[in-house]
């Protein structure tokens, strides 16, 4: 599914944690990376992380870790403002969707989880909100 964007506030149950000043205006889209020394960047892994959406100067960045007993995730937002770790779950046969979501600052996100523990695909669905810009919203899906 193509990545849409809207101006209407599609996350209105999450708060922003700032509430920003009226003449907000958020910076040019900036990627982020791992540092190349950090040991993220020098060690494979039976795990990764993947970005599942950037807007707005930020993303949203999935952290996996697969193992005998499901998928361990850990979902960070980074923005030009900072990054916060919005949530964390173990998705096996037993508990195989989650919705993970917050705020930082003036910029809100959410994403919605599923893993096919059968066919080993998990699926998310990715929003990210910014005021007077609207949100954008996307969808992955990987084969583990």
């Amino acid at each position: 599914m193509p990545i849409t964007s809207t101006k209407e506030d599609l996350l209105p149950d999450i708060k922003y944690e700032i509430e920003p000043p009226a003449n907000f205006a958020p910076s040019q889209a900036m990627e982020m990376a791992p540092p190349a020394d950090s040991l993220a960047a020098k060690v494979s892994s039976t795990g990764g992380s993947i970005t599942l959406i950037g807007a707005f100067g930020c993303s949203l960045v999935l952290h996996y870790i697969i193992s005998g007993s499901g998928i361990d995730l850990t979902l960070q937002l980074r923005t030009p403002v900072g990054s916060k770790t919005l949530g964390h779950a173990v998705l096996n046969a037993q508990h195989p969707t989650i919705t993970l979501g917050g705020s930082i600052s003036s910029f809100k996100a959410q994403v919605k989880l599923s893993f096919d523990v059968h066919k080993l695909n998990l699926s998310a669905e990715a929003t990210i909100c910014v005021p007077f810009l609207g949100c954008k919203r996307g969808h992955v899906q990987v084969h583990i």
